[in-house]
């Protein structure tokens, strides 16, 4: 997920600032729901992942950057506190999309069904 978080980083302030921000922050944060959603029923593995972490990673990096440059254009005053309010809100839905994910990827509680040999 790293990868499509640096690249699309480095372009998301000039183009939210070219199509406006809240039509980018909308695109993006569909881009990011739609790949969480989707990625489940994904019939391979590769598939899978691909919606799970490169199109999550573009709508995450996309709504983020966005969000504090209008945050900050807001609040000019105040720039270090509106930071770490939005970074606190980052965390805590951390912590929110952990639980979210438990359920999307073992919805039933299932234990693994993998075998491992230790060799001594």
């Amino acid at each position: 997920m790293a990868l499509p978080i640096a690249i699309i980083t480095i372009f998301t302030v000039k183009i939210a600032k070219r199509v406006g921000f809240k039509l980018h922050i909308r695109i993006a944060t569909t881009i990011q729901c739609a790949s969480l959603l989707i990625a489940p029923y994904m019939p391979t593995y590769l598939t899978f992942i691909i919606f799970y972490i490169f199109f999550y990673g573009i709508g995450y990096s996309s709504v983020a950057f966005p969000v504090f440059s209008c945050a900050w254009s807001h609040y000019k005053k105040s720039e270090g506190r509106v930071s770490g309010l939005l970074l606190g809100s980052y965390g805590f839905a951390s912590v929110i999309f952990v639980i979210i994910i438990t359920y999307v990827s073992n919805p039933n509680n299932q234990s693994a069904d993998l075998t491992t040999e230790h060799k001594t």
